[in-house]
């Protein structure tokens, strides 16, 4: 197997653009264990600056608690409307940090950048609104700590993807950032945003790391920040018809439906008092958007995406060619239940896209070379 550190195999390998020399010292200092862990490290500081800027710009940049459906107040007082009300999984960490872990007194006590940048963020929150300062203080702590989860489990499913390399798992981390920093500074964002990006990437590396109980305990978990994660159960059965038993496969499939039907149940049934409905339907905007305001610049935009996303599809990893399976049913609910031009309902998805994406972009930059690992590959 070759050096797992090698970055330089995404280069062509007709020995013109680049010496031999150069490419023997290159491997070689790369594949040292003193600069892996340097290069290491810098990804581990990217991807906490990129989660603190993430996190800063949601509350400063988008009305993030301060509609009545994101009312963090409301989350905590269990008389959020349906179906929000469902989400629970954001408020109880929050809970956790506001009341357990005290974040508001520790962050006004701690270093003078996080004193400076309290007053900042809670500027547009006054008191009695929707969400409170010390809720949203007490957001950015658990806001941070997910979406820097998200970004390790993408730089993790990079670097699976492609034979270790460190640079281009940093390359997936910089680019979800940037495809989620994008869609965020349309000013829509919600509590349970950062837990869907993150649960949604977890899936996916359980999946290419054939983890298939750790893929069946995490389903519950992750129904109770959002239950559109049922989708993944479908990418779960597909990607293991031929790597699991039938039988075991059909099991755990099954009980990661026992296992929504069991949080999603309880859910309809603890929050039946609450008000609202258990889903909002929006298909009548969204038919008006998609043939009055969808422009031909729009359009060509959008289906270029697509096609990058889809490029070479019959050479993507069997995994991601398998988890599509979710695209078709989220389409369907995103034309039924997701406010018009609220594009950020794409983040149940979008981790997918952006590892699509990454082989899209390898293969365009020459890096054909550079073969996807099978997840049993990638542990020996």
């Amino acid at each position: 197997m070759p050096a797992r550190s090698s970055v330089l195999r995404c280069f062509p390998d007709d020995g013109a653009s680049v010496a031999p020399w150069a490419r023997r010292l290159g491997t070689a200092v790369l594949a040292h264990r003193l600069v892996r862990a340097a290069m290491l490290g810098c990804v581990g500081v990217l991807c906490a600056f990129l989660a603190w800027k993430a996190t800063d710009n949601q509350l400063t940049q988008t009305y993030f608690g301060l509609d009545p459906h994101d009312s963090i107040r409301r989350f905590l007082a269990g008389t959020q409307s349906r179906p929000f009300a469902y989400r629970v999984f954001t408020p109880a960490l929050i809970r956790l940090a506001q009341y357990g872990l005290h974040i508001p007194a520790l962050a006004r006590a701690g270093p003078a950048f996080l004193a400076h940048k309290i007053p900042l963020i809670c500027a547009k929150y006054a008191a009695g609104g929707e969400s409170s300062c010390n809720n949203i203080v007490a957001y950015f702590f658990v806001g941070w700590w997910l979406y820097l989860g998200f970004l390790l489990t993408m730089f993790a499913l990079g670097r699976r993807l492609f034979q270790g390399s460190i640079i281009l798992g940093a390359t997936t981390v910089y680019l979800a950032f940037a495809l989620v920093n994008a869609i965020i500074l349309r000013r829509l964002s919600h509590t349970y945003d950062w837990g869907t990006l993150l649960f949604g990437a977890l899936f996916l590396w359980c999946l290419l790391a054939e983890r298939p109980v750790a893929f069946t305990l995490l389903m519950p978990v992750a129904t109770f920040n959002k239950e559109t994660a049922v989708l993944y159960a479908l990418a779960f059965l597909l990607a293991n018809l031929e790597r699991l038993p039938l039988r075991r496969n059909l099991t755990l499939f099954a009980l990661q439906i026992a296992g929504f039907l069991v949080v999603y149940g309880g859910e309809r049934l603890y929050f039946a008092s609450n008000p609202g409905t258990w889903m909002e339907i929006h298909l009548r905007g969204q038919i008006y958007l998609f043939t009055e305001h969808i422009n031909l610049g729009l359009l060509f935009g959008l289906l270029g995406a697509v096609v990058l996303a889809f490029y070479r599809f019959p050479d993507k990893h069997p995994v991601l060619r398998a988890a599509c399976i979710i695209i078709p049913p989220w389409a369907v609910l995103f034309l039924l239940g997701a406010v018009p031009r609220e594009i950020r309902d794409t983040f149940e998805i979008l981790p997918l896209l952006v590892l699509m994406t990454m082989q899209s972009l390898a293969a365009l930059a020459s890096c054909q070379a550079v073969p996807t690992q099978t997840a049993r590959d990638a542990r020996s």
